[in-house]
């Protein structure tokens, strides 16, 4: 080893004058005098050689043949006297070569090693060099330097190196297969996915890791495919060495002969296991619902498709059950949306627990669920599961120590009376689930064409009144508050109508639910408040606006996220004072996602917005509310007022909510006033403002503008000027 790193091979036989010549002798060729002293060599050996030849002397060129001129594209002459050191690519190296070589012959040995040469071209290549000490005749030396382009060879090797480290560093598993299927060769991926060392499996067929998953045609059918077609690659399960069975996608190369022969198998591998557990993670994602593992509505119209066709081909029957939780909302707002999830789950348990194997049940979405039945055996089939169906909704769940009730209303479709495809079938069963609630809950009802022809009402309903705002049909109502000590307009709460060109006057109670349902109440609520902002605007301008003016806010667009940036906007274009307007909401709406509604309302009240509570009363809230959020006033519900003073139990609450109202220091709104003995009775209970048929009904724009100026006329205070 020298100090540059190279290792040297060294022949310590040197090829003497007589050596030489014997070897002539033995090759029985014509020697001739190569002149000047030289030693005598074989014309044809030196002339006709398959390698380049140089005799050097003293490190100089000074004899070459015609192999290394063809070799170094340089004539035999370029070269005579020049020092052999040129031909080598690297800088200093000849010299440190030349120093090698006599180091070497002078200790009787001989040289052989690889270097990198420069043509004359100046083009590099590698070359196998070999230098041998010679005897003069006049008992000096010198030397034979013979050159093989290795060029081929060097790449050859290169490309087995590289194949070696791409074998060895492969993340796939490599196996390779001799012509009769055994092992001969694995690389270390193998061993790590399979666990199985290479001397533990050389020599032995790879059937020993099957599965037992796909059977023995399977693998006849491979291995034929990859004798008669070329490379396979498809899904193989495979056992590790601990006995654990995992996927593999697995490739077969067949390696041919020149005559066509399998010489070899090539089988590549890699562990998809994790890509399985995807997959299967996102198919169950797509099928399946994730809080209680029951089908969704995705899988459950696959299924319902399914059923129909099979159906029809055996022509049985087919049941669809459309069930709604009916008090789930109320649980769900009052303990939370947790609490509302656990007893979710545990409705599905025992839903479950009411079908057959055959049967399926799936979450279809919040709070309902849908039942396929098939196959049955007549309605009346349809009609026993879904008392059952009741007997289980109807048992409390206890859900955190609390004895929740819910219930369900359900609507029954059978197949082909009520429906053939799957569409008709859904719609038709959430028609007669919807008139099941509408019967009073906790029961079923079966589809009819009456129900049909009210779904279709429904749905050409919502048509229209997806362009009412648009096409300007929807025009506003306000309606007088009175202050009950002054008799003068305090406030004024704005009404939402609806004039259809063929329909007439459309009632809010047909509208308003159809447009909390669909989401057309955000659009519709933010052209109210707009609306409403506007004419109170010109009302002020006109000198005529009562104090204030109160606008409805669904639960949908109390929780729209630009709520607060609309509001803001709307009274900035309008130039409302913010202290002008009171947004009323419902108890509902409070207890909804409880940290959320204490923000937006502490940041209406920032802005100055009065808030009040409407319909006070008739929701399942806690009472706590009134002391966290920030409420202005309350408005009592006209259930609650349209039997006073003689209902005893209508007076008891109306007392209650006036005096606990006060105490907490907010005003009171007492709705649905039609007569003067409720308008004296709420005067003695010191009740703040009533609002009802007996003062005034809502009024068209208009006809409140005409309202506001006789008021205003009529309680002029002589000089205030202003409406007291």
């Amino acid at each position: 080893m020298t100090a540059d790193g190279r290792r040297w091979l060294l022949h310590l036989s040197p090829l003497t004058q007589h050596d030489y010549w014997l070897s002539l002798e033995r090759e029985r060729l014509p020697s001739v005098d190569a002149g000047d002293g030289d030693p005598r060599l074989s014309a044809q050996i030196f002339g006709q050689a398959s390698v380049g030849i140089a005799l050097v002397r003293d490190g100089v060129f000074a004899r070459v043949n015609e192999k290394f001129s063809e070799l170094f594209l340089y004539e035999s002459d370029d070269l005579l006297g020049q020092s052999i050191s040129s031909l080598f690519a690297e800088p200093g190296q000849g010299r440190a070569v030349i120093d090698i070589v006599r180091e070497a012959l002078q200790h009787g040995g001989d040289v052989e090693n690889e270097y990198f040469l420069r043509r004359r071209d100046g083009r590099q290549f590698w070359c196998n060099l070999s230098v041998r000490a010679i005897a003069d005749e006049g008992g000096g030396f010198s030397e034979i330097w013979v050159f093989k382009d290795a060029s081929l060879h060097k790449g050859i090797e290169d490309n087995l190196r590289q194949a070696a480290v791409v074998f060895e560093s492969s993340a796939d598993g490599i196996i390779i297969l001799d012509a009769r299927r055994n092992i001969k060769l694995v690389n270390s991926s193998f061993s790590r996915i399979t666990g199985y060392a290479s001397e533990e499996v050389i020599g032995k067929n790879p059937r020993m890791f099957n599965s037992g998953k796909q059977s023995q045609e399977f693998y006849e059918r491979l291995w034929a495919h990859v004798e008669k077609k070329g490379p396979w690659q498809g899904e193989i399960w495979n056992r590790r060495k601990n006995g654990e069975l995992y996927p593999e996608w697995c490739s077969v190369t067949p390696v041919r002969g020149s005559g066509g022969d399998i010489l070899e198998y090539v089988m590549i591998f890699s562990d998809i296991t994790q890509r399985k557990q995807i997959e299967n993670r996102l198919r169950y994602q797509a099928n399946f619902d994730a809080l209680t593992d029951l089908p969704n509505r995705s899988l459950f119209i696959d299924r319902l498709t399914q059923g129909l066709v099979r159906a029809r081909r055996e022509g049985t029957t087919l049941a669809l059950l459309f069930i709604d939780l009916d008090r789930f909302k109320n649980i769900n707002d009052t303990l939370g949306h947790s609490a509302g999830d656990k007893l979710l789950v545990a409705v599905a348990r025992e839903l479950r627990n009411c079908v057959r194997e055959s049967d399926t049940i799936a979450r279809f979405g919040g709070d309902e669920f849908a039942v396929i039945l098939s196959p049955i055996y007549g309605p009346k089939n349809a009609s026993t599961v879904a008392q059952n169906l009741l007997k289980v909704l109807s048992r409390p769940y206890d859900i955190d120590g609390y004895e929740a009730v819910v219930g369900g209303s359900i609507g029954i479709t059978v197949f082909p009376s009520d429906g053939t495809t799957t569409e008709e079938l859904v719609k038709n069963a959430d028609a007669a689930m919807y008139r099941a609630k509408e019967q009073g809950r906790n029961n079923y009802q079966f589809f009819t064409n009456e129900m049909q022809q009210a779904a279709l009402a429904r749905m050409n309903l919502e048509r229209d009144l997806r362009y009412a705002v648009e096409r300007n049909e929807l025009l506003l109502n306000f309606q007088p508050q009175l202050g009950v000590a002054c008799g003068y307009v305090k406030g004024m709460e704005v009404l939402v109508r609806w004039q259809h060109p063929r329909r007439g006057a459309v009632s809010p109670v047909e509208f308003i639910g159809l447009a909390e349902d669909t989401g057309m109440i955000v659009a519709i609520g933010e052209w109210v408040l707009r609306t409403a902002c506007q004419q109170y605007r010109v009302w002020q301008d006109q000198g005529i606006a009562p104090p204030r003016f109160a606008v409805n806010v669904s639960g949908r667009q109390f929780a729209a996220h630009n709520f607060i940036k609309t509001v803001s906007s709307i009274l900035h274009e309008t130039a409302v004072e913010p202290a002008c307007l009171e947004l009323e909401l419902t108890e509902s709406i409070l207890m909804k996602d409880e940290e959320r509604v204490i923000s937006t309302l502490n940041q209406l009240r920032a802005m100055g917005v009065l808030i009040s509570i409407d319909d006070f009363g008739t929701g399942y809230s806690s009472l706590s509310y009134l002391k966290r959020f920030p409420i202005n006033t309350l408005k009592i519900d006209r259930s609650f007022v349209m039997d006073i003073p003689s209902d005893a139990d209508d007076v008891a609450i109306v007392k209650a909510i006036i005096s606990m109202a006060h105490t907490l220091k907010l005003e009171v709104v007492a709705e649905g006033v039609e007569d003067e003995e409720q308008v004296s009775f709420l005067r003695d209970l010191d009740c703040d403002y009533i609002q009802g048929y007996h003062y005034s009904r809502p009024l068209g724009t208009e006809q409140c503008t005409n309202f506001l100026a006789l008021e205003h006329s009529t309680r002029w205070h002589e000089g205030t000027q202003q409406i007291v």
